[in-house]
């Protein structure tokens, strides 16, 4: 795990557009974020994004 700053430009529904900071093949950890601490190792829980999401 790494800590990133990262830019949105607005929503998209009730998703944010994340416009630098994310490359493609990152992966974001959305939830229990408040608890990790750098260089942790976390366990992929399941995909959960978006369709086109990625790219």
């Amino acid at each position: 795990v790494e800590r990133r700053v990262i830019a949105t430009s607005g929503t998209l529904g009730d998703r944010f557009v994340v416009t630098e900071g994310v490359a493609p093949g990152d992966l974001v950890v959305v939830r229990g974020n408040e608890r990790l601490r750098p260089g942790q190792r976390v366990t992929v829980a399941g995909t959960g994004a978006a369709p086109g999401a990625g790219g």
